[in-house]
């Protein structure tokens, strides 16, 4: 954004992005959603395992529902919806062929040593001194 006319440094805009994800994350750790206009939304959602019913350590009858504990969540996520600011389309891009990762990363690694050829082969062996 510094380089794109605005009239805030890149350590401005930095800091404010900075201070944003830390006001994100409490609130979303709270089990809010977070709207941001254009850019999006984000909420959280758990993975959990679930529960039957059951009785509790008394003998009284207990739903799936009270049956189900801190214990039972098995992982924490954040979902991310688009905002209208960024509803990307398909005419929105330009394609243009470029090598694969892999081949791109041999080629620089024959190039420090030297070579004037690449191998990216499957082979995952170390390579000989």
């Amino acid at each position: 954004m510094s380089n794109h006319n605005s009239i805030y440094s890149k350590g401005t805009i930095v800091g404010v992005i900075t201070d944003m994800c830390h006001c994100i994350k409490e609130a979303i750790t709270e089990g809010n959603a977070v709207v941001l206009g254009e850019l999006g939304r984000f909420a959280p959602s758990i993975s959990s395992e679930g529960t039957l019913p059951g009785v509790d350590a008394e003998g009284n009858p207990k739903t799936a529902m009270e049956m189900f504990t801190e214990a039972n969540i098995k992982q924490v996520n954040v979902n991310y919806e688009l905002g209208a600011g960024l509803d990307f389309k398909r005419e929105d891009f330009e394609f243009e062929y470029v090598t694969s990762r892999k081949a791109q990363a041999a080629a620089k690694k024959a190039q420090k040593k030297g070579q004037s050829s690449a191998d990216w082969s499957d082979d995952d062996e170390e390579d000989e001194p």
